[in-house]
């Protein structure tokens, strides 16, 4: 008998040269390749065909110019409109031009920047404050009698319920000039700017605003007991004229009557058979 040993071997492939190779003699693990294609040796495989190059075309190639909102600078800020009150002008005239607005203070012709105010053009240095005569250069301002003005130099009323100088928005009211919080409800103190009023008069004859819920209803009619606005007040209540009549034969009642409770009479015999 013959006796053969045969001993365990591990082989791989090398990925690089396609040779079968004892794993722990060839090859390096982390690449799987042998020992001879890791130090460049060995059957190096097949290169990959190399990619195609884009055919270039016969036309001659154009150049294009792309312009970007960043790199354009933009254009100067227009200066900003002024109230509705007044409005510099953008457009500067020509003296020769037959367009040219008329300043309304010097009656000359505007040649440069025109100032709309009231509506009236203006050179700027002639658009003046009423009061102290400066050029007014501010966007809002007041005016006065028709006439424009600092809003600095516009004289400041009183408020007539604190009595304290008015700087901001004035409301008028029962000829009275007040603060838009000053003016209240005489009873309640509900806000009254901008709102529907009542007007009363107090104890000393003076107006008082009121609002809807403290304003005094009209007293009920005794005859229909509709809210009477205008009647007759008699046997301690209120009628309508139409509604006073007599008790009994219903004529309406225009002289002297006859009172039974809280009935009115014409006459005696109206009153006897009631």
């Amino acid at each position: 008998f013959s006796f053969f040993f045969v001993c365990a071997m591990a082989f791989r492939k090398c990925l690089t040269c396609q040779e079968v190779k004892d794993k722990e003699q060839h090859f390096t693990i982390e690449a799987w390749k042998c020992n001879s294609c890791v130090g460049g040796g060995g059957a190096k495989a097949p290169a990959a065909p190399a990619a195609a190059a884009p055919a270039l075309a016969s036309k001659p190639a154009t150049t294009t110019t792309t312009t970007t909102t960043a790199a354009t600078p933009a254009p100067a800020p227009s200066p900003a409109p002024a109230p509705t009150a007044a409005n510099w002008g953008s457009q500067s005239h020509s003296a020769k031009t037959d367009d040219a607005p008329i300043c309304h203070k010097c009656a000359q012709a505007v040649t440069g920047p025109a100032l709309d105010a009231m509506g009236f053009k203006w050179h700027p240095d002639c658009f003046t404050c009423c009061v102290c005569g400066k050029p007014i250069r501010e966007v809002e301002f007041s005016i006065i009698d028709n006439k424009a003005a600092h809003e600095s130099c516009r004289p400041k009323p009183n408020c007539g319920a604190c009595n304290k100088v008015i700087d901001g928005m004035i409301l008028t009211a029962l000829n009275q000039k007040w603060h838009e919080a000053c003016f209240k409800c005489n009873q309640c103190s509900a806000p009254l700017a901008h709102q529907k009023f009542f007007v009363e008069e107090d104890d000393a004859g003076k107006e008082i605003p009121l609002c809807e819920n403290c304003t005094p209803k009209p007293s009920p009619c005794a005859g229909c007991q509709e809210p009477v606005e205008r009647g007759i007040v008699a046997l301690d209540t209120t009628w309508h004229p139409a509604c006073f009549v007599c008790g009994q034969c219903k004529k309406p009642l225009e002289g002297p009557f006859f009172p039974k409770g809280q009935v009115p009479y014409c006459s005696k015999e109206c009153y006897l058979t009631a």
